[in-house]
C-alpha cells in the first residue's frame, strides 16, 4: 500500500498557477517534500511574492524552488502585492521625470 499526498496551487484572484504536484509515501506516518514550483501564476495590477497556506496571508512563507514538506493533502495560495504607478505631471511645463 502506498499514501497519495497532493500538493495543489491556488492562483487566488491571478491565473497561471502551476499544477498540482502528487507524492507517493509507502510509510502513512512520514511527510513527505517535494520542490515547490518556480512556475509565478500572474495579476493584472499586483506583483506575485510568493505562496501562503493562507488564502488571506499579507506576506508569502514559500518561494518557488525551494522544498516544502508535508504530511496530508494541501493547497497553496499566492500571494500579491499591490502595483503602484507614480506618474509627474510638468503642469504645462517640460522636463518631468519619467
Amino acid at each position: 500500500w502506498r499514501k497519495s499526498l497532493t500538493l495543489t496551487y491556488n492562483a487566488n484572484g491571478g491565473s497561471g498557477a502551476p499544477a498540482s504536484t502528487t507524492f507517493y509515501m509507502y510509510n502513512s506516518n512520514s511527510t513527505g517534500s517535494v520542490q515547490i514550483s518556480t512556475t509565478q501564476p500572474t495579476r493584472s495590477g499586483y506583483t506575485f511574492v510568493g505562496w501562503s497556506t493562507s488564502s488571506t496571508a499579507t506576506s508569502s512563507s514559500y518561494s518557488g524552488g525551494s522544498t516544502y514538506s508535508f504530511s496530508g493533502n494541501t493547497t497553496l495560495y499566492a500571494i500579491w502585492k499591490k502595483t503602484v504607478y507614480l506618474s509627474y505631471n510638468a503642469n504645462g511645463g517640460t522636463g518631468a521625470p519619467a
